[in-house]
This record gives C-alpha cells, structure tokens and sequence, in this order.
C-alpha cells in the first residue's frame, strides 16, 4: 500500500517553488535595470538630454560643430575646479563638444590635487580662476578664464552700482579656443597710423581678438613698405590723404597679393592718393551725402541706413540670419568707367532705388529731395578680387565711418561687426569666421496685473476646488446607485 504525501508538504514544495522563481526574476530585473543604465551612461549627454533653456545654452550653433566637427588633430579640453565644485553648466557644455568629435578629449583637474598643472601654461597661476578651461593642442595652448565664459556688465544708478547684464560666452569662448589651437596660421591685421584715422574700438578689438587675428600698427611714414606679415592693412575713416610715397608703398603692397579693408565717410573724395589706389581695381566713390527715401531702409533719421544686404561670400551669415547692417551717414561706392579684365566686383550692400545723395553737405536743411540731388539706388559697401601672377588681390569698401561705433552696433545686436569679421576673413582667406553670439542669463519674470492676479486667485483657490468636489460626489453617488 502506497503512502500518500501529505497536502502541506506538497503546497509547501509549490510556495518555495513560486517563491524561488519570483525572486530570479527579480533580480534578473535588477541587473536588467543596473545593465540598461550603464549603457545609457555611455550615450553622450546630448542624445539623453534637452536642451529646455529658453536661451538655448546648450545648443551648439552650426559654426561650432562645424569647426569641430572638421578637427583633425586631437584637443585636450582641461576643466580646472576642486573635485565637487565643478560648474554644472560648463560641464554640461564640455560634454556636448565631446560628443561632437573624438579628437575632443575633455579632463578634469583638480589644482589641489595637482598644484604645479597651471604652471605649465601661465606665469601667475593664482590669478586663473575656478572653473576656468585650459585648451591644448600639439600647436599651442590658451587658457580660458571663467570671466570669459560668465560675463558681467555693471550700471549705476546714482550711487549705488547694479548688475547690469549677465551673459553666458562659453561656446563663443571655447570654439574660439580650439579655432586657435589648431590653426596653423594666424592672421595679422595691420591697422593704418597717421592720417587721422579712427582707433579700432575696444570692442571691435576684442571681436578680432576673439576671431585669432593678431593686431599691430604701421605707420608708412616709418616703413620703407608694407610689412611681408600683413595679411590686411585695415584703414579706418582717413581724416587727410596718403603721400605720394606712401600711396606708392600700398599699391605695391597691393600688387604683392595684398589685402585692404577700407571704411570711410562722404570726406574721403579729398584723399586723391588714396583714391588713386582704390582706382586701379575699378571702384571709386559717388560724391555726397546719402539719404533714405524709403523708410523701412532707415533708422529714425534719413541719414541713418539700413541698407539691403545681399547675398555674398563675405556676408552670406547676415544674409541667411536676415540681419541688418546699421550704416549712418553713408557715401556710395561706384564702378569706374574702365575696368580692366580679371577684376571681380561685387555689390554687398544696396539702399532702396528712392535714396538720393545731397553734394552740398554743409546745406542740407530739411534733407528734402531737391532737383540737384543725384537718385538712386546706392551701393554702400563693395569687393573687388583679382588673380594674377599667381597671387590674389582683395579689398573691400564700406562706405561709413561710423561701422566701428559701440553704440551703432550695439543698435543691431552686433552685426556691424559680424560684416567686419566677415570681410576680414574673407581676406584673410580663413574658412571659420567666429561670430557666436553671447547668450542672456537674466532671469525673465512674468510680471500680472492686479486684476489677472486676483481672478487667477478665485479660479484656482474656488472654483477649481469647487469643480473637482462637485464632481466626486457626482461619481461617487453613481457608484453608490449600483
């Protein structure tokens, strides 16, 4: 006679059956989760997370990935900071550059854990701030101060200073940086001394600086010609002409394969030797002062252009971001009669066809048209290229002075000295001309009036609460129904 398990035994072998095979697959997923998030650690940053900031901070623009993109030497990205107090918003910006190209290599350092590691690149290592960036290459290296990356304006309001402005510069100051690094060539603009000319502006400085173009100036009256190191002489506003000699030497330089970066006002037609030299290439200026007719191609004033930017290699970036180029008290620039072969121009700013030049200056009264005015349209900034002997001419004339103005650029967020940089390394022959704009930290509030405040009040602290009862009770007499 068999003997029968008992019924216990028999439900037990099942429970610690069931039991045995929910806890393997338990932790089966757990190490599923644990395996799942390992992989996604390895995703870059900027396939796993948006970019939600209304200004965009992590948004790399098309400039910069293209830059990096086309690296082909490798570049080491050091992010200087004690362990634990490292600036979250730099770090997510470094990793999305890593993400970019792997010749970026972005490593931290701690300068307490590694206290000679600025030495290497700086003679006052204690003045490089946390959170600053070092970027190396095999060419060179530069350090990025955290002040170049988080930019402060201050104001004042009678005695008491106030933060003006906060403005965040890292993509602008770390694709700068590794522009710099790995170029093997950088160009050096020499700016014309000793005709009256406008000094280059402490912000368009820094826009030349930030675009690695060195600066130096030249005096001709010192020079037996044109340095062999000018990649472009730039003359800004010339108050009196160039001597004979001198006009001799910038042709000649001119011939040698040069490059010229001319700004000038309505004046410049009593600079004859300078003239003469713009001559030769096939442009020379239209007598006058130019006034607007249509006003959607000035600013306030007639004399205060907006001309149309056309579409060119030099100003192709304004073209395409539908900018506009503020130009006050502008002269046209023309074509000569004769040009000789192998000379390209090119028109890169135009007024509407109702401006009108005044010639006497001195009498403009109201500024309305008369019969003596010479009409339009007017071109106010021009190229001219030329090959021969196997090197390459360049120049380009803007017609205003007032281009390198602070103020006037500030009016278009810039670009005044987005067409400078633009034309500069046009010349220059650079494929990547920087121009990133900053991008604003301040803090938009979303300012109610009283009276929205007081009915969001009574919709949302009773009317909404008084929805949402009526419907329980609602539901809940339905189900008691059942």
């Amino acid at each position: 006679m068999k003997r029968r398990e008992k019924p216990e035994r028999i439900r037990s072998a099942k429970a610690l059956k069931v039991g045995s095979y929910t806890v393997a697959v338990c932790l089966a997923a757990i190490a599923a989760v644990v395996l799942l998030n390992l992989l996604v650690a390895q995703i870059p940053s900027s396939l796993t997370r948006q970019d939600v900031t209304q200004e965009g901070l992590f948004t790399l623009s098309e400039q910069t990935e293209q830059i990096v993109k086309g690296l082909d030497q490798d570049v080491t990205i050091y992010l200087v900071a004690e362990t634990g107090t490292e600036d979250q918003t730099i770090l997510e910006l470094l990793e999305r550059y890593e993400a970019l190209s792997g010749h970026i290599d972005v490593v931290k350092r701690d300068p307490v854990l590694y206290p000679a590691f600025l030495s290497q690149y700086t003679d006052a290592p204690d003045e490089v701030k946390a959170n600053s960036l070092v970027v190396e290459s095999a060419l060179r290296s530069i350090i990025v101060d955290y002040d170049e990356i988080y930019l402060q304006t201050y104001g004042y309001y009678y005695y008491y200073q106030y933060l003006a402005d906060s403005q965040f510069a890292g993509e602008s100051a770390l694709t700068t940086a590794i522009d710099y690094v790995t170029t093997s060539h950088l160009p050096t603009i020499y700016q014309l001394t000793g005709h009256g000319e406008i000094p280059v502006t402490e912000s368009l400085a820094d826009y030349i600086d930030g675009d690695n173009m060195e600066r130096k100036e030249l005096s001709l009256l010192s020079e037996e010609s044109v340095p062999e190191d000018a990649d472009c002489v730039l003359i800004n506003a010339p108050t009196t002409d160039l001597s004979a000699e001198e006009a001799a030497m910038l042709a000649d330089y001119l011939e040698r394969g040069g490059s010229l970066l001319l700004l000038s006002d309505y004046t410049v037609t009593n600079c004859p030797n300078l003239l003469a030299v713009i001559a030769d290439y096939g442009m020379e200026p239209e007598p006058g002062l130019i006034l607007e007719g249509d006003a959607s191609y000035c600013y306030r004033y007639r004399n205060y252009l907006l001309p149309e930017v056309l579409d060119t290699d030099i100003t192709h970036a304004i073209f395409e971001a539908g900018y506009q180029v503020f130009m006050p008290n502008s002269h046209g620039i023309r074509q000569t009669a004769a040009v000789r072969d192998g000379i390209e121009l090119s028109a890169l700013l135009q007024t509407s066809d109702k401006a009108y030049a005044k010639l006497d200056v001195e009498n403009l009264g109201t500024g309305e048209k008369t019969d003596g005015d010479t009409e339009g349209p007017f071109t106010v900034g021009m190229s001219a290229r030329e090959e021969h002997d196997g090197v390459t001419t360049q120049i380009v004339w803007l017609g205003s002075a007032a281009l390198t103005d602070e103020g006037i650029d500030a009016l278009v967020s810039g670009t005044d000295s987005d067409l400078l940089l633009g034309a500069l390394g046009w010349m220059c022959q650079r494929e990547n001309s920087i121009s990133i704009h900053t991008k604003s930290l301040n803090i938009n509030y979303l300012t109610v009036d009283d009276a929205a405040a007081n009915l969001w009040t009574v919709i949302l602290m009773v009317v909404l609460p008084v929805v949402l009862l009526t419907a329980g009770g609602i539901i809940l007499m339905r189900r008691r129904k059942r």
